[in-house]
């Protein structure tokens, strides 16, 4: 090769596997967290409980005493079951939904044949392709929630691509498409398939099982066309890196840190990725993958064949439009605040922070939208697309308001005999803006019978997150200080006898644990409730709760295989 055509090394891009891939946390933080979850563990030995001291060899893979190291590599993986809760409001009944979407489901695996063959190379080797097809149950715990799982393979276990850069050698044969392109060569990207690479909040979204739509497409190949068996990639370069990265550029002028995600087939051209502004863009393929010599069978000896996941995560169905408006996918530690809050006909409920409006509608559709629900955000554009969500699931019973939470709570001049107004007088009483939003500027203490707090957290819990924003220690504690600003207005909007429901999205227990803390101590009307339904774990141990108090909150951590959820957090008060 010619020194004009040679690609210096450090021009080269930076491609990993998922595997390979650490989610780049900042030190201070990765310390405050592994401070909360300690540098032991409890391990059950008989009946007896013993304490493992954690490994300290950078090169060993991920110790399993090492509760932090455990949780970053759950971070950037999905939960392997999809969870859709059922609206109510539209749905006939749960069975009948459930009956759709197993039909479409089948429907979408006979759209491929159950063996598709390839030849690639020399005649005698064979691509076979193997549809995977899942099946949706009722879920044992929740009666409006279905969850969808893969079936049970004929094959042997596939192992995913989430150790590989790229498709297997194994699984490619001949000298490839780009065998005489120097600039490929040089490349860390593969030989034999064209490359898209999509923005990584695209990329995480594949992740849960999503396909790729052209406004996550940032980097292609030349002469992509539809059909074209692609190899997708997420950009996950730390945001002070993307100056470089220019949406439409070609994968040879690529220079940024991209992870390996699996294979897709273009659904429509290069040119139309970069010139249209909606469609999709890339199907993402589940499929197990495997090569051969000769003629293949039903009695294929599947012991001496190495398979391979079109993915690099779990096998996920895509779920995108199908029954939109009698369902919605949702994580399930955030189905169980509606649950805890159980709302009751007649109920005057308050959401705090309720974009995107899950809790909200899901609240709506436990009581058949016979209750008055305020859903509130501070943002106008939020609330004007939540309002149209909740139109689309039928939630009648829920008013939309822009309103900042923090300042929401009327002050009333007892000198003056001001008189209180209900929540029903308050909304009476408004008008509407120009958008369409009622102006209401807030509600009078003591108001309503159970309030929803989801308050702006580190969301630290996510799942998949290929990527944390958060700066510093520092930057992470102003979450906390800020939730303290909604609990306030909270605590005073909430009636004797009334219940608030807490939850965060995150991890840390500044934000959990260490604000339940925050509650009992500063506002002596609230009380900790248990929350009676059996999922998810105690607080943790040594972030300002007792045992007792630790057993009455919900904790779900990413890391725990059994549930294998996103981290989250939820507590249950009733002010006295």
């Amino acid at each position: 090769m010619s020194k004009e055509n040679a690609v210096p090394s450090q021009l080269h891009p930076s491609v990993v596997s998922l595997s390979q891939y650490s989610v780049p946390i900042p030190h201070d933080i990765q310390d405050h967290l592994r401070c909360q979850y300690g540098h032991i563990i409890e391990v059950a030995a008989g009946s007896a409980t013993t304490t493992v001291p954690l490994s300290h060899d950078d090169n060993a893979s991920i110790d399993k005493y090492d509760h932090f190291a455990q949780i970053l590599h759950s971070m950037k993986s999905s939960p392997k079951v999809t969870i859709c809760r059922v609206n109510l409001l539209q749905a006939n009944t749960v069975d009948r939904v459930l009956d759709e979407i197993n039909q479409y489901l089948e429907e979408s695996s006979d759209d491929i044949e159950s063996k598709k063959r390839k030849f690639l190379g020399e005649s005698n080797m064979k691509i076979i392709t193997e549809n995977v097809k899942f099946q949706a149950r009722k879920h044992d715990i929740f009666h409006d929630v279905i969850e969808i799982q893969t079936l049970s393979l004929k094959s042997n276990i596939a192992t995913t691509l989430s150790t590989h850069p790229g498709v297997p050698a194994s699984l490619c044969y001949g000298d490839g498409i780009f065998s005489h392109w120097p600039l490929r060569l040089n490349s860390n990207f593969p030989q034999h398939h064209k490359v898209i690479i999509c923005d990584r909040f695209c990329g995480e979204a594949v992740l849960r099982g999503s396909n790729i739509f052209v406004r996550g497409v940032l980097v292609a190949d030349r002469n992509i066309e539809c059909n074209d068996i692609v190899c997708v990639y997420s950009h996950v370069s730390r945001s002070t890196d993307t100056s470089s990265i220019t949406r439409g550029m070609t994968i040879d002028n690529y220079k940024g840190q991209c992870v390996f995600l699996g294979l897709g087939k273009a659904a429509c051209t290069r040119a139309k990725m970069f010139n249209q502004s909606t469609g999709l863009a890339v199907i993402m393929l589940n499929n197990i993958m495997y090569s051969s010599k000769g003629q293949v069978g039903d009695n294929i000896n599947d012991d001496k064949i190495e398979k391979f996941t079109t993915k690099a995560g779990p096998l996920l169905p895509s779920m995108n439009g199908i029954l939109s408006n009698k369902i919605m996918l949702q994580n399930l530690p955030s189905i169980l605040v509606a649950h805890t809050l159980n709302p009751q006909p007649k109920d005057v409920i308050i959401d705090l922070c309720c974009a995107p409006g899950g809790k909200t509608s899901h609240a709506a559709s436990l009581v058949n939208n016979d209750a008055i629900i305020i859903a509130v955000d501070k943002s106008r554009k939020k609330m004007k697309s939540v309002k149209e969500f909740f139109q689309d699931m039928g939630a009648s019973c829920i008013t939309p308001i822009a309103l900042d939470s923090t300042t929401c709570v009327i002050g009333v001049d007892e000198n003056k005999n001001q008189r209180w107004m209900c929540v029903k007088d308050v909304l009476s009483m408004a008008t509407y803006s120009d958008d369409g939003l009622l102006d209401v500027k807030g509600f009078y203490p003591e108001s309503f019978d159970k309030i929803i707090l989801d308050p702006p957290c580190s969301a630290l819990g996510l799942r998949p997150k290929l990527a944390v924003d958060i700066r510093n220690v520092k930057e992470l504690n102003k979450h906390a200080n800020y939730q303290r600003r909604f609990i306030r207005c909270a605590v005073s909007l909430l009636k004797p006898g009334g219940i608030l429901v807490y939850s965060t999205c995150t991890i840390n227990a500044c934000e959990n644990e260490e604000m339940v803390r925050h509650i009992l101590d500063d506002y002596k009307n609230m009380k900790l409730l248990p929350i009676q339904i059996p999922i998810g774990l105690s607080g943790l141990k040594g972030c300002g709760l007792n045992d007792e108090e630790r057993k009455k909150v919900r904790r779900f951590d990413p890391s725990d295989t059994d549930a294998d959820t996103m981290g989250f957090f939820v507590a249950k008060f009733e002010k006295t």
